[in-house]
């Protein structure tokens, strides 16, 4: 071999070795249950294998490839034989990670506190046991919504760890929220500030107002709060469900039906007007409801009707028809509709 190809190789192994030296190896240890709460968590292996995986993939998403190898499971416990509950300080720490080769060791441990199961995660460096990053607290009421919110703090703790020591994958800075109302005819939701994207950290006001006849009864999706006025900090895209429920409204509070014409009625519970609109109807002269409301006679003259999005109900003949209409404060354009009859 002449001198030339010899240099060349040497070179090759020199640069090589350098960059495997760069790679740094992190193992995720299986999840434990911390003792005080023992069988109370009432959450199985099962679901535990579930929440280490998700703490396993977040570190795959979330730390730079070619300077972070993530171990897979396999790996963890073909190298090692050291249990997870054994290591109750940092000197079993680094003689779990040297074991298993690995320069960061991630655990996860579950909790319960009160009703709620909770995670929280830690990562330490095995060189000397340092603790070098910690999640939030996840906290939820089953493992299902654990496993979710677990994830969700651990990506939080990767990012924060390579801010701190290594360079920092990027967050989405944009979120998108989606509400819905259920029934529709149930009531709306209004929103502060009104947009269709929020920045990252904005924390946006959600206020579910009823229609007559129904009763908001709480949130569903990204909170189950019961309060109608929701504030929810934007840190990921999120949906929302109002949710409605139909009274039992009293025969007494309604004017029995009469031969047209027929005037408003009165109703005990106060409703939200200062809409005003003129509605043609072909053919004329139809009962014009908004939700249980009645609300007068179409053709006849401007209607008083709540601000807002609403299923408007038209009774002409005995034959029923829905119309979908949005009215504004003040006085509204004409609005025409063709009855099937």
């Amino acid at each position: 071999m002449n001198r030339p190809t010899l240099i060349f190789i040497i070179a090759m192994m020199l640069i090589a070795g350098t960059a495997h030296a760069q790679v740094k190896y992190v193992a995720v240890v299986e999840t434990e249950t911390d003792a005080q709460s023992g069988a109370a968590a009432k959450i199985n292996k099962a679901e535990v294998r579930q929440i280490t995986a998700a703490l396993r993939r977040e570190a795959v998403n979330n730390l730079p490839r070619g300077k972070y190898n993530i171990m897979t499971s396999e790996t963890v416990q073909a190298q090692g034989t050291a249990k997870l509950e054994e290591c109750a300080d940092e000197n079993c720490v680094i003689t779990l990670g040297s074991k298993i080769g690995a320069d960061y060791i991630v655990r996860g441990i579950i909790s319960k506190i009160g009703a709620n199961l909770t995670v929280t995660v830690e990562m330490y460096e095995t060189n000397d046991g340092t603790l070098v990053a910690s999640s939030d607290l996840a906290s939820a009421g089953d493992a299902a919504g654990l496993l979710e919110k677990a994830g969700a703090a651990c990506a939080r703790m990767y990012n924060k760890f390579l801010n701190d020591f290594g360079t920092v994958q990027k967050m989405p800075t944009t979120y998108t929220v989606t509400v819905n109302v259920n029934p529709n005819e149930g009531g709306y939701v209004s929103r502060s500030p009104n947009k269709e994207i929020y920045n990252a950290g904005e924390v946006l006001t959600l206020t579910a107002t009823s229609y007559d006849g129904y009763t908001f009864t709480g949130w569903a999706g990204a909170s189950n709060s019961k309060n109608a006025t929701l504030k929810a900090p934007v840190d990921r895209d999120l949906t929302l469900t109002a949710n409605f429920y139909r009274q039992n409204v009293p025969t007494s509070t309604y004017q029995s039906p009469v031969p047209e014409p027929k005037q408003p009625v009165t109703y005990t519970t106060p409703v939200a007007s200062g809409a005003r609109v003129f509605i043609a109807t072909l053919p004329p002269k139809a009962e014009v409801y908004i939700g249980e409301r009645y609300v007068g006679i179409s053709n006849g003259g401007e209607l008083q009707v709540p601000v807002g999005t609403h299923q408007v109900r038209f009774v002409k003949n005995g034959v029923e028809q829905m119309e979908t209409m949005t009215f504004i404060s003040g006085k509204n354009p004409t609005r025409f509709v063709n009855l099937k009859q």
